[in-house]
């Protein structure tokens, strides 16, 4: 009989959970909120986009891309098991990828 192997919490359930139980941190550029995890994964993140940053689909997923990839870098760097919900406000829509990477840096940095 093979092993169970555990089961990655679902995005939606993940994303509700976080936002009511974490911790908010807020920043001009976004919203992230922080909650450790009791799993054996690493640092799960979802960012959002709303339609009111960027009216433009491209833009919102290349944002996303952005946020995705800066979370994947700092879950290299870090041991610590947690989930982070990015929601970009309207001021993100003229940020480069360094201001955003800075921010975020500075929430992982916080929140270790």
């Amino acid at each position: 009989m093979a092993p169970i192997k555990p089961q990655k919490p679902l995005k939606k359930d993940l994303s509700k959970k976080v936002r009511f139980e974490g911790v908010a941190t807020h920043s001009f550029l976004f919203t992230a909120y922080h909650l450790p995890l009791f799993t054996p994964f690493p640092l799960q993140g979802i960012c959002t986009v709303s339609t009111k940053v960027f009216s433009s689909a491209v833009k919102r997923n290349q944002l996303k891309r952005r946020c995705k990839s800066i979370i994947y870098k700092h879950n290299k760097e870090t041991q610590h098991k947690r989930a982070v919900v990015v929601i970009f406000k309207k001021d993100s829509n003229k940020a480069s990828f360094q201001a955003i990477s800075q921010e975020l840096a500075k929430i992982f940095k916080g929140h270790q």
